[in-house]
């Protein structure tokens, strides 16, 4: 069995290649594109981990790419109806989903493959059952609690799962707009680092500074009585319609998730090239903290 494993259309594209349940090959489009981050679809990556395979792409088993179809449809239309998102964000959806329906066709024409041998051998599985599978499935273990927490995928930001032996059962999600990862982005932007990615440079910077402004920051998140949290919708951005990620095939451009509220709660933000002050440390370490 050969399965191919990729993501498309958005930051970090990649392809993993499995054969007879043992991972053999995984590579970012980006060490071939020479792009940091780079989005679009994982051509080169694909082609280099079938190599590595001894494989050619009409051996494929499985293509898998990691977007669920039609999931989470009620929660969608829950949160459409009580928000009322823009045209902006609903046209952003739309190219989504649009650019996704492609990926066979992709498959077909860059790979020289039979469009029907490539929709039978298709599957799509969801984002965040994909992450959880990624870390259990390979692990060598034969039980295992798992967790994946990011931004957003296919509506979902956290989830929690319970895998064993051959079988991994999603246990608990938080959907859209909360989210740790979307904190995490709002404070990386609010210091300076703009570009997609640069959380990295708040987890170097947290080390050099104290954690003293964990009391404002704990403003930003909720925790829940039964385990969970909720973010302080009005701090954040992302949700309101207002914002739209540029996605092409270079790095994704994110403008900025935070309001004017963390503004007024903790004063002007740091400029991409102005020096780093303590108080710009003291905050990573309480974002670190917080988080």
């Amino acid at each position: 069995m050969l399965i191919v494993g990729f993501n498309a259309h958005h930051g970090d594209v990649a392809a993993a290649v499995l054969q007879d349940g043992r991972l053999v090959a995984a590579m970012e489009e980006e060490r071939f594109a020479r792009v940091k981050h780079v989005a679009g679809f994982p051509e080169q990556a694909i082609r280099a981990c079938l190599r590595e395979a001894g494989a050619e792409p009409a051996d494929v088993d499985v293509w898998a790419v990691a977007r669920g179809r039609r999931v989470h449809l009620w929660r969608k239309a829950w949160f459409a109806l009580r928000h009322r998102p823009g045209a902006a964000l609903a046209a952003e959806y739309r190219g989504n989903a649009a650019r996704h329906a492609e990926v066979g066709p992709l498959l077909s024409s860059r790979f020289h493959l039979d469009p029907a041998r490539v929709d039978q051998r298709l599957r799509h599985v969801e984002h965040h059952p994909a992450h959880l599978a990624s870390a259990y499935f390979v692990s060598g273990m034969t039980e295992a609690a798992c967790c994946a927490i990011d931004g957003f995928g296919d509506f979902v930001s956290v989830s929690t799962g319970h895998g064993r032996g051959h079988r991994l059962e999603v246990v608990n999600r938080v959907h859209f707009p909360h989210s740790l990862g979307l904190f995490y982005l709002a404070l990386t932007q609010y210091l300076g680092f703009k570009h997609y990615g640069d959380e990295y440079k708040v987890m170097g910077l947290a080390p050099y500074g104290k954690p003293r402004l964990t009391a404002p920051l704990s403003t930003l998140l909720r925790l829940e009585p039964r385990g969970g949290f909720t973010l302080n919708l009005p701090f954040f951005r992302h949700w309101t319609g207002e914002l739209t990620m540029g996605l092409a095939d270079g790095a994704p451009a994110v403008p900025d998730v935070y309001s004017g509220r963390l503004v007024e709660l903790l004063g002007p933000p740091r400029l991409p090239d102005a020096p780093i002050l303590a108080r710009h440390q003291d905050l990573a370490a309480s974002v670190q903290q917080v988080f």
